[in-house]
């Protein structure tokens, strides 16, 4: 299973709850439990604002109140969490635009913070040989990513006991994007089982 940021959230969780399943497991940038408080520590606010406005009941209706407030929102994030900040182009925007314009698609992203906060107080507390992923995991993670910055990953050994760390360098939060040929290379040589070095 290959999964990025939120779906490595939703991997981790079905890996932990039945890893017969899973033979290998690859994550990009995971949120994970060892992260912790360092989410709301203050410099790092200013990364994770949009979490706690995803609650709010009318934020949906907010951002879907034009395509205009659609793009600017989206356009914040792809550009801001890129290393290169014109990575996305304008056709690409568009694109998001759209697929985030249909009816409700915002709103069903939103419920899944939602879901979420109840999900990080189940955990809180619990040690973390309770949270751990029994299975062989890689975890990519690129050296430039504001949101889940590199310096988070000292706590992946107590979370993952069969892993391999790689960092992609030049690399912000969309590193399938920002790096393909890196990410190409260390996912195929891990799930082909060649993962040594």
């Amino acid at each position: 299973m290959v999964a990025h940021d939120i779906g490595a959230r939703v991997a981790q969780a079905l890996t932990r709850a039945d890893p017969a399943r899973v033979a290998r497991l690859v994550l990009f940038d995971p949120p994970y439990p060892g992260i912790g408080a360092r989410w709301t520590e203050p410099g790092h606010v200013r990364e994770i604002w949009y979490q706690t406005f995803h609650l709010l009941d009318w934020a949906p209706g907010l951002l879907g109140a034009s395509r205009k407030t659609t793009e600017l929102y989206l356009r914040h994030f792809l550009s801001h969490w890129s290393y290169d900040k014109r990575l996305f182009t304008d056709a690409e925007v568009a694109e998001y635009v759209e697929a985030y314009s249909q009816p409700r698609a915002l709103w069903g992203g939103f419920q899944y913070y939602r879901a979420r906060a109840r999900q990080e107080k189940t955990w809180a507390g619990l040690p973390a040989s309770a949270l751990q992923v029994p299975v062989p995991t890689l975890v990519l993670w690129g050296e430039n990513d504001p949101v889940l910055p590199v310096r988070w990953a000292d706590r992946l050994p107590e979370y993952f006991p069969h892993l391999t760390f790689r960092t992609v360098p030049a690399c912000g939060h969309f590193m399938m994007r920002e790096q393909p040929d890196v990410v190409h290379r260390e996912v195929l040589a891990f799930l082909q089982g060649l993962d040594q070095g």
